[in-house]
């Protein structure tokens, strides 16, 4: 079908909604020519056909995703600079991606009658301020095009009335044959005023070809077993976010589930209370223990209780998971044998550098990287992390160390091991951090060459493993870390005559430890043009590390 131009406009915006600017914009499209001097030919955009524009296209559709299909900043462009572009890019729904966006700067009605039937993305709400009266109605609107919805992003705020949410998700009780994308989020979860008691999806709600489901404290989370996941199959994404406990969703009834969707690339799951680890436990005792093969997943997020990890992992294998960051709740006891197996079976995790990290929002963490250099910058995007939390200091030496005892296989290999805190009030009385607790931490890091201590608070606490033992309880300064050559501390700090009792121990074996300064620049940030904001002295002096290396 062949649509005139001057039918098909750009939907309208509601006003005072105002427009942001595009001067930079690669959209801006103009009609450039080259002139080649040696042939006297003008060469322009017109000359090229029509399949090199539509690869023209296809890439600018890369370049500005998701901007794509959002009205007057995408494809609608291409649409309006000349007949020939016109026809293209019509021509090519799918190859271009091309959709209708649906949001509430849209006047939906207008939009539907004057666009070809490109498939509707429909995204509503905001999980804090919630729709308004105007946006329910045309959400509703737009939900009743159900045969050419494709995505659906709805967010409702806590304080929204659950008759409001009920009626617009009243309208999802057709089936959606296209949908590959639902998002359903509900507040902010809150103790006082749980929103996971609010409506969930009709039980009539089909959707064949769903790809990625999102849920973020929707009511169909609090609904024990959660029954929606018995009628998808072929997920690429699953994130559950907000169910209230672990009974919700049981470890049997969840493998099963996960074995309908050979091509699980994401699995998030996230509660929101702690529940009794005899009652987790007792529950996996009883359950079957039904195992599944999942060779496309490659990401994993959780935060829950440790023994239901456990029993995840002792049911599922992910050969080729390449990010794993789980925080568990603060326990008593903490074994997890199957889920170091679990993690040691995934080969793009064997990784070479550590951080141990103590924050002050009552966690502790492991995170690993390919190298050091990855550590640094941006830990928190590392592949692998592990926390526990923790509200005191020495509480989170205590689960660190759980957490390095349960994963030592997988911490067998590391190399280099850097120890942070940004904890002011570390505990600097003998009593409060026994060195036990920092042997439990560091032994399970046989391999370890490199130890780089980033705070000087830690320097003395450390000092105190690192003493022989005089004993015959605890390990000896010669059989502790025993591959360790280097140590690194910050300028600010000094080593002075505790790490000395360790050295001379090295050195009596043949290891011997010689020490030197190492000067190392300041990071700075990128300096790309003057600001006033951001000052920059070339000529500031350097920083340096004192390294213990050995000879």
């Amino acid at each position: 079908m062949s649509w005139p131009l001057t039918t098909f406009s750009a939907p309208q915006t509601k006003p005072p909604c105002l427009r942001p600017s595009f001067q930079s914009d690669p959209f801006s499209v103009r009609m450039p020519h080259t002139n080649f001097s040696t042939t006297g030919r003008c060469i322009t955009i017109d000359s090229l056909n029509d399949d090199v524009l539509l690869e023209i296209f296809d890439f600018v559709r890369l370049y500005s995703m998701p901007r794509w299909n959002i009205d007057s900043e995408g494809w609608y462009k291409l649409v309006h600079t000349c007949q020939r572009w016109r026809r293209i890019v019509l021509a090519s729904p799918s190859r271009l991606d091309l959709h209708l966006y649906c949001d509430s700067r849209i006047d939906i009605a207008e939009m539907l009658d004057n666009s070809p039937p490109f498939p509707l993305i429909v995204l509503y709400g905001c999980r804090r301020t919630g729709m308004t009266s105007e946006d329910e109605e045309d959400a509703l609107f737009a939900l009743q095009h159900h045969d050419r919805v494709r995505r659906i992003h709805l967010s409702f705020a806590s304080h929204t009335p659950a008759q409001n949410i009920h009626t617009i998700l009243s309208g999802m009780g057709a089936p959606f044959p296209i949908l590959e994308e639902l998002r359903l989020t509900v507040g902010v979860f809150d103790e006082a005023r749980p929103t996971f008691l609010s409506p969930s999806l009709p039980p009539t709600f089909k959707a064949p070809r769903l790809r990625h489901l999102l849920l973020t404290n929707a009511g169909d989370l609090s609904i024990p077993r959660l029954p929606l996941l018995g009628s998808v199959v072929g997920l690429v994404t699953l994130q559950l976010t907000g169910i209230p406990s672990c009974r919700y969703l049981p470890v049997d009834y969840l493998v099963p589930r996960l074995a309908l969707m050979p091509q699980l690339d994401y699995l998030c799951i996230d509660f929101c209370l702690n529940t009794p680890t005899q009652d987790v436990e007792g529950q996996l005792l009883h359950a079957p223990m039904t195992h599944v093969i999942l060779p496309c997943l490659k990401t994993i997020f959780f935060i829950g209780d440790a023994a239901y990890m456990e029993g995840l992992t002792t049911r599922i294998s992910a050969p080729h998971l390449g990010k794993f960051r789980v925080t568990f709740f603060n326990q008593p006891t903490l074994s997890l044998p199957r889920l170091s197996q679990f993690l040691w079976a995934a080969e793009q995790l064997r990784l070479l550098a550590a951080t141990v990290m103590f924050s002050d929002d009552d966690t502790a963490s492991i995170s690993i990287a390919a190298n050091e250099n990855d550590l640094e910058p941006l830990p928190l995007f590392t592949p692998f992390q592990v926390k526990i939390q923790g509200r005191m200091s020495d509480c989170q030496v205590t689960n660190a160390g759980r957490i390095c005892a349960a994963l030592a296989p997988v911490l067998s290999g590391i190399e280099v091991l850097q120890l942070d805190t940004d904890i002011d009030d570390w505990p600097t009385i003998e009593d409060d951090i026994h060195r036990e607790k920092w042997l439990e931490l560091l032994g399970p890091f046989i391999n370890l060459k490199k130890l780089r201590l980033a705070s000087g608070r830690l320097i003395k606490e450390l000092s105190r493993a690192l003493q022989p033992d005089d004993t015959d309880e605890g390990p000896s300064g010669v059989e502790f870390l025993p591959a360790l050559r280097k140590i690194l501390r910050p300028c600010s700090a000094h080593f002075g005559d505790t790490f000395a009792a360790f050295i001379a121990a090295r050195g009596a074996t043949g290891q011997y430890i010689a020490r030197r300064q190492r000067y190392m620049p300041r990071p700075r940030r990128p300096h790309t043009e003057h600001s006033p904001d951001m000052e920059f002295d070339p000529n500031a002096e350097l920083s340096s590390d004192t390294e213990l290396d050995s000879d």
